[in-house]
């Protein structure tokens, strides 16, 4: 889990949190059953609590597999296989959208943006923002200056075709308002 410490501010999206700090935290069983009841809409804490003490510090790796939901449905008799499939599905897209936000954090990225960049691309989030930062993040919510710290921090030219294309863009856009 993770402990976030911001403020929330009014912005053009509008409310966003402005995270100052952000850490890591292990979980323990309460917090595992409590979270994953959270998340995953008809999961009962008994199943949630026999899925914390069965798996313990091993359950997200397990999502990541491809045949999660059977290992997880085969272990746990309470937890039927459609309900494994949306909870790996649930975790899926949370650790897509975490894994986005600590890249365009630094670079003054919003939780909003990273989460409709990681609604939009799921598992390959990152992929397709490293591989153009201006059309994935601008479309979703990033500023310019934000996509072209990224696109600066993994290599791309600042004579790239698609840098050039959406500084004029922006341009223009900003002329126009």
């Amino acid at each position: 889990p993770l402990y976030l410490e911001g403020t929330v501010e009014k912005t053009k999206f509008g409310y966003q949190l402005r995270v100052i700090k952000i850490e890591e935290r292990s979980w323990d069983a309460n917090g595992l059953a409590a979270y994953l009841c959270n998340i995953c809409t008809g999961l009962g804490i008994t199943t949630a609590n026999a899925l914390a003490e069965a798996f313990e510090t091993t359950l997200f790796d397990v999502i990541k597999q491809e045949n999660a939901a059977e290992i997880l449905s085969g272990r746990i008799s309470s937890l039927s296989y459609e309900t494994a499939v949306l909870l790996c599905d649930t975790i899926g897209a949370t650790s897509a959208q975490l894994a986005v936000y600590e890249e365009i954090f630094p670079l003054g990225g919003t939780w909003s943006a990273a989460s409709k960049i990681a609604k939009k691309y799921g598992v390959n989030a990152v992929k397709e923002l490293h591989a153009n930062p201006y059309l994935a993040g601008m479309k979703n919510g990033m500023d310019f200056h934000a996509c072209d710290k990224l696109a600066k921090k993994v290599g791309m030219s600042a004579t790239d075709q698609a840098r050039i294309k959406q500084a004029l863009i922006t341009s223009f856009e900003t002329e126009q308002s």
